[in-house]
């Protein structure tokens, strides 16, 4: 969200590639390639930048993972069984009424 990164999916080798973004240029620079679920069909950031949320399509998996906020890099935290086929993630934020 902050724009110093981007993250992309490579399911035939079930990776998410971590790229640092040239804020002058826009030019890529690959960071990290993070083994994630079986075939990372979907992944989402949560609105915070705090959190990478990945659906692996091929393990019935969907995991957490913390984004660093110096490099990009994700680190695993959570994961839970899912039903079968698991193919889109999906964020929102929830604010409290005053």
């Amino acid at each position: 969200p902050d724009g110093r990164f981007a993250y992309a999916s490579v399911r035939t080798t079930n990776v998410i590639g971590v790229f640092r973004i040239d804020p002058a240029s826009g030019r890529l620079t690959r960071v990290a390639l993070v083994d994630v679920e079986g075939s990372p069909r979907s992944f989402a950031l949560d609105p915070s930048g705090r959190f990478l949320i990945c659906a692996g399509q091929s393990d019935n998996v969907v995991a957490v993972y913390a984004i660093d906020r110096e490099d990009g890099n994700l680190t695993r935290t959570q994961s839970i069984s899912m039903p079968e086929n698991p193919s889109w993630v999906e964020t929102l934020s929830v604010r409290n009424k005053p």
